[in-house]
């Protein structure tokens, strides 16, 4: 799918491209996570832990955006299904995170258990899979697929650092968020960004069976 470049289309592109990844990573949703990991760290530790959590982040998408498509086409997968099967694997997430499970396909017991410290914390669980597990690495490539103009990839990597400058601040304000919103108001939310995500899911699909069909699209 081909945009031509606009004032319009940067700025509502940009949005939609900051709605999708901030609904991915959904920082809300990892609170009670993060809350119980870090119980016994000071203030000051909470904060490291998150910077660097945010920097692997950054880092995660970054990557994936720029090289994601390049990977699939060496495996010769073609755009379309690219798109089909990253919105499938949204629609799973987002589903996930509507019945309140919403790291049902990205952590384990396991993994969670191995967060003995504050490094180990900040890149796993935290930022793998936590937040840039393979539905956030999904929606980046999908979203660098679907354009071909210069400034709407400037569009997504502006989006990567605005949804994670906004995670930041969710998670730095944890200790406050869980304890005013409580796990009523935190499920609230994951479940309103699940929903948001799985609409955005059933969009990646119709453009995907769009390039894979073009009939339908006529």
């Amino acid at each position: 799918m081909t945009m031509d470049f606009n004032t319009v289309d940067f700025f509502s592109f940009t949005l939609k491209s900051v709605i999708s990844i901030f609904a991915i990573l959904n920082p809300f949703g990892a609170l009670p996570v993060f809350v119980s990991l870090t119980q016994n760290y000071s203030q000051n530790d909470k904060r490291y832990i998150v910077r660097r959590s945010i920097y692997f982040v950054v880092g995660i998408l970054t990557f994936f955006f720029l090289f994601g498509e390049l990977l699939f086409k060496i495996f010769g997968i073609n755009i379309g299904s690219l798109e089909v099967a990253g919105g499938i694997l949204l629609s799973l997430v987002s589903i996930n995170m509507v019945f309140g499970n919403p790291y049902k396909e990205r952590t384990s017991k396991d993994e969670l258990a191995e967060a003995e410290d504050k490094e180990n914390i900040a890149l796993v669980p935290l930022a793998i899979p936590l937040l840039s597990g393979p539905g956030a690495i999904a929606t980046v490539i999908t979203l660098s697929t679907s354009v071909e103009n210069l400034f709407l990839y400037v569009a997504i990597f502006i989006a990567i650092i605005i949804s994670c400058i906004a995670v930041y601040f969710v998670l730095i304000s944890s200790s406050y968020l869980n304890s005013f919103l409580g796990k009523i108001g935190i499920g609230i939310i994951s479940r309103l960004m699940g929903i948001i995500l799985l609409a955005i899911s059933v969009q990646f699909i119709v453009n995907g069976l769009k390039i894979l069909f073009p009939v339908i699209a006529k």
